[in-house]
């Protein structure tokens, strides 16, 4: 496990840890395998998000939605188990 810590640390991971069956002694030895390494760093572009004006927007009619949307503005009975 330690030897996998150091490998991940290697390539840029951040965070390393363990789950179900980690006990302290595997996360004491993968804290000394990582102690000596340097993380890399490196720069992450983040796309910048438009969002529409919601006033803007027309809400898509039930009928259009789908058959059960259709179903229900014909005012027909539906069921759902």
């Amino acid at each position: 496990m330690a030897q996998y810590a150091r490998r991940m640390i290697d390539v840029g991971v951040r965070f390393v840890g363990g789950c179900c069956g980690t006990t302290p002694e595997h996360i004491r030895k993968m804290r000394d395998a990582v102690a000596s390494v340097q993380p890399k760093h490196t720069s992450v572009a983040v796309p910048r998000v438009t969002f529409e004006d919601p006033a803007l927007t027309q809400p898509v009619p039930l009928e259009v939605r789908s058959a059960w949307g259709r179903k229900l503005a014909r005012g027909e009975p539906v069921a759902s188990v």
